[in-house]
């Protein structure tokens, strides 16, 4: 089993411990495509692959196509600042 985290660049709060561990945490840019990110680490064999809320927002393929693959697990971290507006 290969896990993943994908989160913003901009994004300093999400995965702080799994960074710290130096697990494998990568960051896309707001203006990079983030399916192709997600398609590119389902190439390399990363079978669970957790991303930010933000992130998830910006994939068009979360629901109409990772939800049906069997060899891929995407989980939606929740955002920790409910307050947020």
């Amino acid at each position: 089993m290969r896990i993943s985290w994908l989160k913003l660049d901009n994004d300093n709060k999400s995965f702080k411990i799994p960074t710290n561990f130096g697990m494998d945490v990568f960051s896309v840019n707001s203006t990079e495509n983030v399916d192709n990110k997600i398609d590119e680490l389902i190439g390399k064999n990363y079978n669970t692959i957790i991303v930010s809320n933000d992130v998830a927002g910006l994939s068009e393929k979360i629901n109409k196509e990772y939800l049906y693959n069997k060899n891929v697990n995407i989980v939606i971290s929740k955002d920790r600042d409910n307050n947020k507006k």
